[in-house]
């Protein structure tokens, strides 16, 4: 999509609020998805990609989640400001599931992003050794292991804004800004919901709906 569609898309969308808990999303459903549908074929399939990498679980033996990410990588290539923030998004993903599935006295198969192999290596260790990297790393795998998930989601969700604000600092009418403002409206209307599993299961229907017909006819 050119820089003044996305100029477009963005400027047709109320502001966010300084954070996510807040009783309702700024924006309707319906509103929202119909300024997704502005987005072009190859942006819509890079969202649903996106999408079905954030339904990533504790899968075993599956290579999903590699495959899924290097498509991320393939999809944002020679884009350096949107691959940043995927990569973002994929790290913080990977690092929450590999803390529930510790928890669960599991461990993965699969371990993507740039930190995935050293996730890995230091599966025993404390925090994987990330604690100095990733502070709120700490806090987050102590909530999970006393079953604060109220408080697990707050801290993942906290992290989530943060990043996303960031890169919504750095881009003003591209794709990753686009992705940063999807974000983060998302995690208002889970917070607004309460029910995690209810939010990002409206996320994937949103892409999926959006995708339509272009699914079945875009490599």
């Amino acid at each position: 999509m050119p820089l003044n569609q996305h100029a477009t898309l963005l400027c047709s969308l109320p502001p966010l609020p300084v954070d996510f808990e807040q009783p309702h999303v700024p924006l309707s459903w319906p509103r929202m998805e119909s300024r997704v549908r502005m987005l072009d074929p190859h942006e819509i399939k890079l969202l649903g990609t996106l999408a079905d990498f954030w339904r990533w679980e504790f899968a075993q033996h599956s290579r999903q989640p590699t495959r899924l990410y290097e498509k991320l990588l393939e999809m944002s290539s020679g884009n350096d400001g949107l691959r940043q923030c995927l990569m973002v998004l994929a790290d913080i993903r990977m690092l929450t599931v590999a803390v529930r599935a510790k928890a669960m006295e599991m461990r993965l198969d699969t371990a993507v992003g740039r930190w995935g192999d050293h996730v890995l290596r230091n599966w025993q260790v404390p925090d994987f050794g990330l604690s100095l990297r990733f502070p709120w790393l700490t806090d987050y795998g102590r909530h999970v292991e006393q079953n604060r998930y109220t408080e697990a989601e707050r801290k993942a969700c906290q992290v989530i804004w943060r990043e996303m604000a960031h890169v919504a600092d750095y881009h003003s009418f591209d794709l990753a800004a686009i992705i940063a403002y999807l974000v983060r409206w998302e995690l208002i209307s889970r917070w607004a919901a309460r029910d995690g599993a209810a939010g990002r299961q409206r996320f994937n229907t949103l892409v999926e709906e959006a995708i339509g017909d272009y699914a079945g006819k875009i490599d």
